[in-house]
């Protein structure tokens, strides 16, 4: 991860675009609002789009430890278990794919009490077992845009 951000904060134009300097990059990513990536009336109604951004806003906050800092660690695991999703797509080996997921959500579960304590642990980790289901209902939000 760390490799990426510093290649981005190489990315002249990227670094301009997002009104960062490249220090400030390193030590606070932040991401391009959601109406640099979204116009106005992209999905066919309203209600659609206020579901999108809120959906799209909850997952942005969330890998935030106690004090508002981005934790990479947090990131990476929840990354990793909505990758390893394996609902909504066919897989070859679901059950390696689910053992897959349980593996990096236990290490997230582990990590997050290690990190914040048990009880906001376990409440972080709750909070994160439903952007899972978030990244589903974006993919389905997008899809039926697509087939509008």
């Amino acid at each position: 991860m760390s490799q990426q951000v510093a290649a981005s904060a190489g990315d002249e134009e990227l670094v301009r675009w997002l009104g960062l300097d490249r220090g400030d990059l390193l030590l606070h990513p932040r991401l391009p609002r959601y109406e640099q990536l979204f116009p106005s009336s992209w999905a066919k109604d309203s209600q659609t789009e206020v579901r999108h951004r809120g959906l799209m806003e909850k997952i942005y906050r969330w890998p935030r430890s106690k004090d508002n800092q981005y934790d990479y660690k947090m990131a990476l695991l929840m990354r990793l278990v909505v990758c390893f999703n394996p609902d909504g797509q066919e897989w070859k080996d679901r059950r390696g794919v689910e053992a897959l997921q349980l593996h990096y959500a236990t290490m997230l579960q582990r990590y997050l009490r290690s990190v914040l304590g048990a009880k906001f642990g376990g409440e972080k980790f709750l909070e994160g077992m439903m952007l899972v289901s978030y990244t589903q209902e974006l993919w389905s939000l997008g899809q039926s845009r697509a087939q509008a």
